[in-house]
């Protein structure tokens, strides 16, 4: 007498697929771990670029080394959208020699002004204070 009886066709076959799915993404999440990889090590570059800017039709990058050149200089830690725009403001010094410090001091203030609609457009500003009492 037979004690074991034979698995039912069709639950085999969803093991099966199962199976099949499960080593389908196993593969995949290799290959995202080696391409994470890739991008962790390309970041870890000095010359690897983290951010570019168009200002004024002047094109500006930002590499890691220059980021990492500046935290070392500054006395306490800042935040990387500072550090950015630390960097363009002394690139975009050194691109545009022949202003004035009025000119260049006003071009900053539109940059600063630029910036702040912006975050404010995305959410992440607050146009007038009293709007941060709203939601207290």
């Amino acid at each position: 007498m037979n004690t074991t009886s034979p698995m039912n066709p069709p639950l085999l076959e969803t093991i099966q697929n199962l199976q099949g799915q499960a080593e389908r993404l196993e593969h995949e999440a290799a290959l995202l771990r080696r391409a994470l990889a890739r991008v962790a090590e390309s970041l870890a570059d000095p010359r690897a670029i983290v951010a570019c800017y168009d200002i004024e039709g002047e094109h500006y990058e930002i590499t890691r080394g220059e980021i990492d050149a500046l935290q070392r200089r500054m006395i306490k830690l800042r935040t990387q959208e500072t550090l950015h725009e630390l960097i363009l403001a002394h690139k975009m010094a050194a691109q545009q020699p022949h202003r004035s410090r009025q000119e260049a001091v006003a071009a900053l203030d539109q940059m600063i002004e630029a910036s702040r609609k912006a975050a404010i457009a995305d959410g992440t500003a607050l146009d007038h204070e009293y709007e941060a009492a709203l939601n207290d």
